[in-house]
């Protein structure tokens, strides 16, 4: 009969590893952020050959993969959220080593959560606004929406604008909206439920691409 090491025990190791070796949590975030690439890349491999008819997929991938349509971009999404996870939480444990001597393994209860603007702020990484919008849906993919059809909780659910009783209606609505979005009243036209039910932006892309680097650099800081 096998012998096995008692969970606790093995769980108090791991725990003063994960502490002394806060690199461990950057290599599991790269390890994400490249899984999230590797699928956005694909997805744009398949869109340019169900349109150019080019067919490069077939012969590489099963007929099932290269030709059934996917929903990718909350997947890749929820990616990010779980790689921005792991990297904010390896600059806490980096930072709090630095500030008590006394710690010798992970201080759960200062990482647990799935709060990316709490951990981007306990990271001492402050974000913009239009920053805090993408992070705030890349979150919504990562607790459920890159997993699951609905939350299990009404306050998890995405924004979305009420819908308008008629055409002429949501026409004028529409209308507002853009003359106080050139006006500088408000941020955007758009709210989380257009973003979260489309594809990834060129905006966005950057957007998570620039923290991606800046969680990147405060890390080796």
């Amino acid at each position: 009969m096998i012998e096995y090491e008692k969970k606790d025990d093995s769980f108090e190791f791991e725990k003063y590893i994960c502490f002394v070796k806060p690199e461990l949590w950057k290599n599991e975030a790269m390890n994400l952020f490249s899984s999230a690439k590797v699928l956005l890349e694909f997805s744009d491999l398949q869109n340019n050959d169900l349109f150019d008819k080019g067919n490069k997929l077939n012969g590489i991938f099963s007929d099932e993969i290269a030709n059934r349509p996917f929903w990718y971009f909350r997947v890749i999404r929820m990616l990010w959220g779980y790689g921005f996870e792991n990297i904010l939480k390896g600059i806490i444990i980096k930072n709090l080593s630095k500030e008590d001597s006394t710690l010798t393994s992970i201080p759960i209860d200062e990482i647990k959560t799935h709060d990316l603007i709490t951990l981007f702020n306990k990271a001492n990484i402050d974000l913009i606004e239009e920053q805090e919008f993408y992070i705030k849906i890349i979150e919504k993919c990562s607790v459920w929406m890159g997993r699951y059809p609905l939350p299990i909780k009404a306050k998890h659910m995405y924004e979305q604008r009420k819908p308008m009783k008629t055409r002429e209606e949501l026409f004028e609505r529409s209308r507002q909206l853009y003359k106080k979005w050139i006006n500088g009243e408000i941020p955007r036209t758009f709210c989380e439920s257009d973003v979260l039910h489309g594809g990834i932006g060129a905006k966005e892309f950057e957007i998570i691409n620039d923290l991606i680097k800046t969680t990147k650099e405060k890390f080796e800081e």
